[in-house]
């Protein structure tokens, strides 16, 4: 477009200096006309390809472990709240946070102490290590 603006621009100087010389009037060359500015379904198209090659990062990003100081919180209030047929069947409830009061993960147990928080403590250790953090 640019291009087009200089030579039309070129143009009409050339032809009003050969006024002012009173020479003959020279023909140009028509400028090639500006190309078709894209539509809508364009634009959407091109975000949406973009969005999927970025799809994996974003995944990561909505779902990974922010924050780099763990809480552990361990609780009964909330198994206390159960009822129906899950009442009576757990006796304590561990959330896991972040420096922001995000719940990273909770986990409900029967007892309190390792053999129910292993796996837990095995997960995060992974995701944090997966993550690099």
């Amino acid at each position: 477009m640019r291009k087009q603006l200089s030579y039309l621009g070129d143009c009409e100087r050339h032809r009003r200096g050969c006024q002012q010389l009173h020479t003959t009037a020279t023909r140009y060359e028509e400028a090639t006309p500006f190309p078709n500015f894209p539509g809508p379904k364009w634009f959407l198209a091109v975000y949406i390809r973009d969005v999927w090659s970025r799809l994996p990062e974003l995944k990561a990003a909505v779902t990974s472990v922010f924050g780099s100081i763990l809480k552990v919180d361990s609780t009964k209030k909330v198994v206390k709240k159960l009822q129906g047929a899950a009442a009576g069947s757990a006796t304590w409830v561990t959330n896991v946070g972040n420096e922001y009061g995000e719940v990273l993960m909770s986990v409900v147990t029967q007892s309190e102490g390792v053999p129910g928080l292993q796996k837990m403590a095995e997960g995060l250790m992974m995701r944090y290590e997966s993550t690099r953090q």
